[in-house]
């Protein structure tokens, strides 16, 4: 529950299903001072030490998904897996791309983001290796009105054959790290596994970052730069069923405009 965690993934898993079952551990906080939230004493007396450690890493990631995500306060998040999240509005343009596949797998889904977005006009699977995880999308789904088109597995994308189907793949940008690299060398799962996706899937989008070393890396394929209120937010390179006439695309939110072009035309 907590970034640095000492639980298993049973454990985990088990210490979220109790966490959830216990909504007056979150009453508490919001009724805590800064002073006693600081201390820890008066929660402790209420509640087990491992329930107040995870319940404090929640209200936290909560309390910076506040105008990021919608319903923030009821959603089930941790700090990594929000500052790895696609952004709302970001995961809603994208989802558009989407729209026309009854059926998406959302691999290495995280907290759930972009398999709520795409959510809303398909049936989507949404992959992760960490059993907690699968947790929070399935619940952050229910919290944001998708549940019913969103199933969850706990598994490894790299052991499947994802042929003839369209994906959409959030990969680890840290895997181990600090801080997430810039390297798609370094990705989890790694370049490799990604340049082999877009020749064997259907169609889809692999998310990646706009400052990575994505250059002549994915031929074939339309790299598309999402913009955000003016700061560049994600790269998604798009493919088969799901690429665009053109290598390169420009899309700015919230207006939506965009345009796109072969490079050397524009040269």
């Amino acid at each position: 529950m907590t970034e640095d965690s000492d639980f298993d993934a049973d454990e985990e898993v088990s210490l979220l299903q109790r966490l959830r079952e216990c909504p007056e551990i979150f009453a508490a906080i919001t009724d805590s001072t800064a002073a006693e939230l600081s201390s820890q004493r008066k929660l402790r007396r209420e509640f087990d030490d491992d329930l107040v450690r995870a319940a404090l890493s929640v209200h936290q990631a909560r309390q910076r998904a506040a105008g990021l995500l919608p319903y923030s306060e009821k959603l089930w998040l941790t700090r990594v897996g929000l500052e790895q999240s696609t952004a709302w509005e970001v995961a809603a343009h994208k989802a558009k791309r989407f729209s026309s596949s009854p059926e998406v797998s959302d691999l290495c889904c995280g907290i759930g983001v972009d398999a709520a977005a795409i959510a809303e006009s398909s049936n989507v699977t949404a992959i992760d290796t960490d059993a907690s995880m699968c947790l929070r999308t399935e619940w952050n789904a229910s919290v944001w009105n998708r549940s019913k088109n969103v199933q969850t597995h706990c598994g490894n994308v790299m052991e499947r054959d994802w042929s003839g189907m369209v994906v959409h793949v959030d990969p680890d940008r840290r895997s181990g790290r600090d801080r997430p690299t810039k390297r798609l060398e370094l990705y989890q799962p790694n370049l490799e596994w990604m340049q082999q996706l877009t020749h064997t899937a259907l169609g889809g989008g692999i998310k990646i970052s706009p400052a990575s070393n994505f250059l002549q890396k994915f031929p074939g394929c339309e790299i598309e730069l999402i913009s955000l209120n003016g700061e560049c937010r994600e790269a998604t390179v798009w493919f088969g069923s799901l690429a665009g006439e053109h290598a390169f695309r420009a899309t700015a939110l919230p207006s939506g405009e965009s345009i796109s072009a072969d490079p050397l035309s524009a040269w």
